[in-house]
């Protein structure tokens, strides 16, 4: 792919893939590029979006050209977003239930390249999951504790084929408590 890419006579600067999208810069008119892209194989066509105002959404991100050239990314959520996730009352474990926090909130970490972007990120995330009956105090607890951890790497030393994965139905207290045992195994 990458080969039949960058030999192209109108050639994209950059090409990033993510499954069947494809975020490009060029300095080529894109209908040319299209066309080149369009008769690498029958079988993959290719369409292009093009930015407007200045920004363009790419998988859960928004990607905005700055005036100095430079890009600024931050957490984009399609119009038909509902904001529906995991209800607090739900028959799942704790912490499934908080992941969800805790996956929204690294998502504003990694994608928000401007502070107040992720502010605002932060409060959506808030709002959202109090709107999803969590308590206000336990959704801040768990934005407060993600982002005080440092992303730490893997060990070398980490056997994680010694783990063996026991797989059971979730039953509320029981899961719980086998959890706990399995821990200190």
């Amino acid at each position: 792919e990458e080969v039949s890419i960058y030999r192209m006579l109108h050639a994209p600067r950059l090409w990033l893939r993510k499954v069947d999208d494809t975020f490009t810069i060029s300095e080529h008119d894109i209908n040319d590029t299209l066309k080149e892209l369009n008769n690498i194989h029958s079988a993959i066509i290719f369409a292009a979006e093009q930015e407007a105002n200045e920004q363009l959404p790419f998988l859960d991100c928004l990607v905005k050209i700055e005036t100095d050239q430079k890009l600024k990314t931050k957490v984009y959520k399609k119009v038909t977003h509902t904001g529906q996730y995991i209800n607090y009352h739900s028959n799942q474990p704790l912490a499934v239930k908080l992941s969800t926090i805790t996956n929204l909130t690294k998502r504003a970490k990694n994608l928000c390249t401007d502070p107040h972007d992720f502010n605002e990120e932060l409060t959506y995330i808030k709002k959202t999951m109090e709107l999803n009956d969590f308590p206000e105090n336990i959704v801040t607890k768990t934005i407060k504790n993600h982002l005080k951890k440092r992303d730490k790497p893997r060990k070398e030393n980490d056997d994680v084929q010694q783990q063996i994965p026991l797989y059971l139905p979730y039953e509320k207290g029981i899961s719980e408590k086998i959890f706990r045992l399995g821990k200190k195994i």
